[in-house]
């Protein structure tokens, strides 16, 4: 952390926030703090239900404040004490959350449902016991956030545990506990000046809601559906069109890719198509584990099952024949979304796409990346999935940013900015000239904004790359696939320049 922008922070009213969470914590909670944590959500939370569900749960913790007060485990004096270890004292903290959320529950999944049903409510209580070294949690449905200020201040978060492993995923949050005193040590800051940087300087460094969630959207590359619930909130949803919801997905989404949204019961019918707002995630703290941000809905003529089940096109995939059984997340055909556009007489955006013939191998660019350009990096290249990402969004100043849609290899945050080694550009196809012009250029723009030193374009044709050397004008290698799968001499030049170095 830069000290002298940290030492402005607090001058420009950062010791406010810094003395605000101290005297709650401390003191007892106030009134105020339920606002005051509405307002710092506002600026990195898009699910306004969301916010509002934490303020109901403060509103009830602050109204049981003095109950809680008298059940004080540690003393505060206590607290002070520079001999006590507070890695085990975290430990000590979830050890007795776990207990107090395991009452009633007959496995650990019922505990986990009952932790994070008021994860805000019960952290607080927490680090209202434990405030020297516990904090409250108010990233639910934002782990991607948190991860952001993780990756741009050298936070070393833990990995997240397995969807199924109920109790580590309880845990999870101890060891977020653990890995954020740590980083507040390094700094030599108070727990009160962790606070203030996790819930109001570092989420504004990073551009609050604009880190993730994307305006100018992209053309989709894939479709997904999900399911919402015919009974509930869920089926009003999409009367709300500029709103931005939080929902199960396939972790694989990107911005841009369209969401068909099928409605049970009582209503069992496709209802509307959405957008993708951000790229999907995971995170341990919501049950269902894989999510997204989803916008811009349109109702359709809606089709109900029976019309699905009797359809001669629909009828033939998995998910119909499963009676819609685990439908959040699954990826549609490109044919089939374009079948049900064209079904309910949408006007929405459909997948462009070629049918596979004896010419033809890869229906769109999507599928380049999936079968050529990804065991490419892990295969030959020598990358694992933590080494590059997909949909980078960048910032470019005044809070704008800029979406970077492929593959950023080791990406890494310095001094504040992005930088990466090298950038590959997926195409489906590049034939022409001008094709591969189009390409170069659109590439050598992320990798001069990111400063890598190498930019690539790859399609299924091959991959012709450039490097910084040149101000990436001139192509230093173009390759067919069949030539670097039968000549290793060609396979260690591509991997010298942008493969992984050990």
């Amino acid at each position: 952390m830069n000290k002298y922008v940290w030492e402005l922070y607090l001058k420009s009213g950062g010791q406010e926030v810094v003395e605000f969470f101290e005297d709650n914590l401390v003191n007892g909670f106030k009134d105020e703090y339920v606002d005051k944590i509405s307002e710092f959500q506002r600026v990195y939370c898009a699910f306004d239900d969301r916010i509002e569900w934490t303020s109901t749960q403060l509103k009830q913790y602050v109204a049981l404040n003095k109950e809680i007060k008298e059940k004080t485990i540690i003393e505060e004096n206590e607290l002070l004490d520079e001999d006590i270890d507070y890695l085990n004292l975290i430990d000590e903290a979830l050890d007795y959350l776990w207990t107090d959320c395991s009452q009633d529950c007959k496995n650990d999944k019922e505990v986990f449902e009952n932790f994070i049903y008021s994860i805000e409510y019960n952290t607080t209580y927490l680090a209202f016991i434990y405030y020297d070294c516990v904090i409250p949690y108010y990233f639910f449905g934002n782990y991607n956030v948190l991860e952001r200020i993780a990756s741009d201040f050298d936070i070393e978060l833990p990995s997240i545990p397995p969807k199924k492993d109920y109790k580590a995923r309880f845990f999870h949050y101890g060891e977020i506990c653990k890995a954020l005193y740590r980083y507040r040590v390094e700094n030599d800051w108070s727990q009160f000046e962790l606070l203030a940087f996790l819930y109001d300087f570092a989420p504004q460094y990073i551009g609050g809601i604009d880190s993730y969630i994307i305006k100018d959207l992209p053309e989709p590359k894939s479709a997904f559906f999900i399911g919402g619930g015919g009974d509930n909130d869920d089926a009003t949803a999409e009367d709300y069109p500029d709103n931005i919801t939080f929902w199960q997905c396939n972790p694989e989404t990107r911005a841009g890719d369209m969401i068909v949204m099928y409605l049970r019961t009582p209503i069992s019918s496709i209802s509307s198509i959405w957008r993708s707002c951000s790229i999907g995630f995971n995170d341990p703290f919501f049950f269902y584990y894989r999510c997204t941000y989803i916008g811009q809905p349109v109702k359709v003529k809606r089709m109900n099952i029976k019309q699905i089940k009797k359809d001669k096109v629909l009828s033939k995939m998995s998910i119909v024949k499963g009676n819609m059984q685990g439908i959040n997340g699954v990826e549609l055909k490109p044919s089939d979304y374009n079948y049900i556009v064209d079904k309910t007489k949408v006007k929405v955006k459909k997948l462009e796409y070629e049918e596979i013939s004896i010419d033809n191998d890869y229906e769109n660019e999507k599928a380049v990346e999936e079968r050529i350009i990804k065991p490419f990096l892990h295969n030959d290249l020598g990358y694992n999935v933590n080494d590059y990402v997909q949909q980078l969004n960048v910032p470019i100043g005044n809070h704008n940013n800029t979406l970077i849609p492929d593959f950023v290899l080791l990406p890494r945050t310095y001094g504040g900015k992005h930088i990466a080694y090298a950038v590959v550009e997926a195409k489906k196809s590049i034939k022409k000239e001008k094709e591969l012009a189009e390409a170069l250029k659109q590439v050598s723009s992320y990798a001069s904004l990111l400063s890598a030193e190498y930019a690539a374009v790859a399609s299924q044709e091959g991959i012709w790359i450039t490097s910084d050397k040149s101000h990436f004008t001139d192509v230093i290698v173009e390759y067919k696939w069949s030539e670097l799968n039968s000549d290793n001499d060609k396979m260690y030049e591509v991997r010298k320049m942008i493969g992984k170095s050990s």
